[in-house]
């Protein structure tokens, strides 16, 4: 049986192709929530079936509540490993001999997964893992840990489904024992079907960019040079808020300054709600590098407040621009979207539907796995 595993929002919704062609082959197949985000309404507004098999209560409210610094940080960790035993013995479980285990990226859940895997194999379980999005490397003290988890995935896997040229060739470059295969990115896939998905909100009229910050104003000064391009943006701002930026923000005294007739700032919304503001859009600012990924699929420029980038053909292509929480870059990016200055190049597809390659590799794959 082919194991879908998932515990977080972005991780979801990039498989979600893949679960509904699976389910459209009638393949054997399941899904596996392991609860790190609250996922519920998601599968509702992306017409999913419920998962299979759901691991627990959501931990994203204990995350949210986490103001992030050195002195949360040791609290953090424990949560991360309580929770992260929970998911090994969790997993442990609930597959069966013989089973395929598709995990995804590099959220929290992944590590314990594979380890449990692992442990169940040193027992002569017959399990082959798949990675479902490998060789994302930022190579900066930011992405240190997004960097490592990636790599622990890639190098514990039996086969690395790689989206982009430059992630393959991050495989190779490393050794990478696993069977590396190059799908093309899944996102292309999940912007055309979520698309089709009636818009539930009014898209507001006339030419914005969309600001959505979900981690990159660690600190006031970072705070106040994002806030203060925004302020001072030659075009119009769709702020996505979140409590937990609202909450730096206040902390910093710095929401004020967001009150100006530019700004427009909405709650976070539905993901095909989300998706179809952003298609509007002339452009975008964010840290999410998911929606770097929506962005080049829709051709959209995007500023990018973070230090690193983990897939080279978004800049290659004149997708992304990598300013930091630098007021003089944001702006200037800001300048180069409203004045029609900033071109981006399509980056080629290279053939079929990632998502059909992924699910022919994943059937053909079950087929000669061992059995209970």
């Amino acid at each position: 049986m082919i194991n879908i595993v998932y515990g977080t929002r972005a991780e979801l919704i990039k498989f979600s192709p893949l679960i509904r062609e699976l389910k459209r082959r009638k393949a054997d197949f399941r899904t596996i929530d392991l609860g790190q985000h609250d996922n519920e309404s998601l599968h509702g507004f992306l017409d999913l079936p419920k998962p299979d098999i759901h691991l627990g209560k959501s931990m994203r409210g204990v995350w949210s509540s986490l103001e992030a610094s050195p002195a949360t940080y040791p609290l953090a960790a424990v949560l991360a490993l309580v929770w992260g035993s929970k998911v090994f013995f969790s997993v442990s479980s609930v597959v069966g001999k013989g089973d395929l285990i598709v995990t995804h990226g590099n959220t929290m859940g992944v590590p314990p997964t594979i380890m449990a895997i692992k442990v169940r194999n040193v027992l002569g379980k017959g399990h082959r893992i798949v990675h479902f999005e490998s060789g994302f490397r930022g190579e900066t003290k930011a992405s240190v840990l997004l960097d490592n988890i990636y790599r622990f995935a890639d190098r514990n896997s039996d086969v690395l489904f790689t989206p982009f040229r430059s992630t393959e060739r991050n495989l190779r470059s490393e050794g990478m024992s696993g069977k590396i295969v190059f799908s093309g990115d899944v996102m292309r896939d999940v912007v055309k079907q979520t698309l089709k998905i009636k818009p539930r909100i009014k898209i507001p009229s006339g030419d914005y960019v969309v600001a959505n910050i979900t981690r990159s104003i660690l600190n006031k000064l970072d705070a106040r040079h994002l806030v203060e391009a925004l302020r001072d943006s030659p075009i119009d701002v769709v702020l996505i808020t979140n409590p937990v930026i609202e909450k730096r923000l206040q902390k910093f005294r710095l929401d004020k300054l967001l009150m100006v007739p530019r700004i427009k700032m909405m709650k976070p919304m539905d993901y095909p709600d989300f998706l179809h503001l952003v298609a509007a859009s002339r452009g975008v600012v964010t840290d999410s590098g998911g929606l770097e990924e929506e962005c080049a699929v829709m051709s959209k420029p995007c500023i990018v407040t973070n230090d690193y980038l983990q897939i080279k053909e978004l800049r290659d292509f004149g997708v992304v621009r990598l300013t930091g929480c630098n007021y003089i870059g944001i702006l200037s990016g800001l300048k180069k979207i409203k004045d029609g200055r900033w071109k981006v190049q399509k980056i080629p597809s290279e053939g079929d539907s990632p998502t059909k390659k992924i699910a022919d590799y994943l059937i053909q794959m079950e087929k000669f796995q061992p059995k209970e």
